[in-house]
């Protein structure tokens, strides 16, 4: 499959779609489930667009939750949904306490400056599905939310940003949920960081002043992220929540009882694994207990003694009677790790999708029988955009040495082997001399075997030595063409760096700011109209003026 087609108005983009397959990439598990070809038994919806009629026929949300939901997410945003500026998400807060107003989702860390690019993917995949389905259903709204992953604790993940080719770092160390994590001290960071921007790049200042903004010492770093992401996103209605409150955890006590005196996300992941794994890897394992102890100190996780429980790392123990008196008095401290955060998110949101990157998708297709076990329902898993940027000059290079876009996915020896091949003028494949020592050696082992049966494996093992020596040959002869032709191999070197750098997908490393800087923040516009509301493949995009 490949499709293509433009977006006017520099920069140009021009999309080339790719199946997943092509790209070398993907689990099996993600290909087979947005083809169809997945089995249904782990999932609920099938990947289309009508499946959304019964999801939101089904997706009964009570009243009283969206009364929480609307009243704390106001709580959170504060004097920030105040401004003209921020009125669709005004708008779209306040839908969420009418009964036909549904979320979609998505999720990810508090990567420093939003990280790697699929920061972004995710996000616009969030807001075009949701534009879609108020087409399809213009009588429900649909509002795209960004879920905050504030209690994860893994700040080495996220401290660190890749900016024009230079790893920016915080120099800070931290063991506590990311979203605590004051802002003092930041300062370095975001100088070190913008001093890579550059004074004379046209939309320099513009960026310059969001970052500034956002990253002001004493904050936290969700107070910071949100300002970010509402300050990139306010246009589109792109509503940010924090699950790390006391009043959304009230509504998951259950969960959190169940799990910790039944190990019920042990049993039935594990069982879905089990089925799993007869045709497909498995992306996460379970625990026996699936929650943290969280305060503002630490984030450990909670364990099963013979006397009762105890918090790894800690000398913090509960009876059994003390810890069900924890959980209904305090299930703020009780965090679920990364099977349970799901069915937590769509406790508390009246969800209907929920978009994620492959690995996210590939561990979602585990939980099926968990959210029939909690009675809470599974929403379409739905996988984000994913795009390889190639900019003019990698354009220009490809043109220049004939390259195709779709061969980029190559590795880089197979890609510099195959164009040395196909633009030399001396013939270096021995393919044709190698099937003529194969009919040859045959002949030879027919006469020898006549003679003596037993030779038959010799002339076999003579054939493989030939072989191999015109195997040796020919590697000889492609290593003295490459030499011949070092200024094009360096070429083709420097196209796979720039497109996977440190061995990555591009989407996976860089970072969205570079592009701010040199085509403005209508950068995101154009990647949203090359989003799809339901991705099945990898689009290839070339800007050029």
């Amino acid at each position: 499959m490949i499709n293509f087609y433009h977006l006017f108005s520099y920069p140009m983009f021009r999309i080339q779609s790719l199946f997943l397959e092509k790209t070398k990439s993907f689990n099996q598990i993600v290909s087979d489930y947005v083809s169809g070809s997945l089995n249904k038994s782990f999932y609920e919806h099938e990947y289309n667009l009508n499946s959304f009629e019964k999801l939101i026929k089904d997706r009964n949300f009570e009243l009283n939750k969206r009364a929480v939901l609307k009243v704390k997410l106001k709580e959170q945003y504060g004097s920030l949904i105040n401004d003209n500026d921020a009125a669709s998400v005004q708008k779209n807060i306040n839908f969420l306490s009418d009964e036909k107003t549904f979320t979609v989702t998505t999720g990810h860390q508090l990567s420093l400056l939003t990280g790697p690019l699929y920061f972004i993917y995710k996000i616009l995949t969030a807001i075009k599905l949701a534009e879609e389905l108020k087409k399809k259903f213009p009588s429900n709204n649909f509002v795209p939310v960004y879920w905050m992953a504030t209690e994860d604790h893994d700040f080495e993940e996220i401290k660190s940003v890749n900016l024009f080719g230079n790893k920016v770092e915080w120099s800070k160390t931290s063991h506590i949920a990311t979203g605590r994590i004051s802002t003092d001290g930041i300062e370095q960071f975001t100088e070190q960081a913008l001093a890579l921007f550059g004074n004379s790049l046209n939309n320099a200042s513009e960026i310059v002043s969001i970052i500034k903004e956002s990253y002001q010492p004493s904050k936290t770093l969700a107070d910071a992220t949100r300002l970010l992401v509402h300050s990139l996103f306010k246009k589109y209605g792109l509503v940010v929540v924090d699950g790390d409150d006391t009043e959304f955890k009230k509504q998951f006590k259950s969960v959190i009882r169940d799990d910790i005196f039944n190990q019920s996300t042990f049993k039935n992941v594990n069982q879905t694994n089990a089925e799993l794994e007869k045709h497909y890897s498995v992306q996460v394992n379970p625990r026996e207990i699936n929650f943290f102890y969280l305060t503002d100190d630490y984030r450990e996780r909670i364990i099963k003694t013979e006397s009762g429980f105890e918090v790894n790392n800690r000398e913090v123990k509960f009876t059994a009677d003390e810890m069900k008196s924890e959980i209904d008095n305090h299930p703020e401290k009780f965090s679920p790790n990364v099977l349970l955060r799901p069915v937590y998110q769509e406790t508390i949101l009246p969800n209907l999708a929920y978009i994620g990157g492959p690995a996210e998708v590939h561990y979602w297709l585990q939980l099926k029988n968990l959210f029939n076990h909690f009675n809470v329902p599974y929403p379409m898993v739905v996988l984000r955009n994913c795009f390889m940027l190639l900019e003019e000059d990698v354009l220009k290079k490809l043109d220049k040495y004939k390259i195709n876009q779709a061969d980029i996915f190559k590795s880089t020896d197979k890609l510099i082997n195959d164009y040395i091949k196909a633009h030399t003028d001396s013939e270096i494949s021995l393919s044709d001399l190698s099937g003529k020592l194969d009919v040859l050696f045959n002949d030879i082992a027919v006469k020898a075997s006549s003679v003596d049966v037993t030779l038959k494996n010799t002339v076999e093992a003579e054939k493989q030595k030939a072989l191999n020596a015109l195997k040796n040959i020919e590697s000889k002869m492609l290593k003295s063409e490459k030499q011949k032709q070092e200024a094009v191999v360096n070429q083709v070197k420097k196209i796979k760096d720039k497109l996977f750098p440190s061995n990555s997908l591009q989407e996976r490393y860089d970072n969205v700011f570079p592009y701010f800087v040199k085509y403005g923040t209508a950068f995101i516009d154009k990647i949203y109209t090359a989003c799809d509301p339901l991705p099945t493949d990898f689009k290839l995009v070339s800007i050029s003026a």
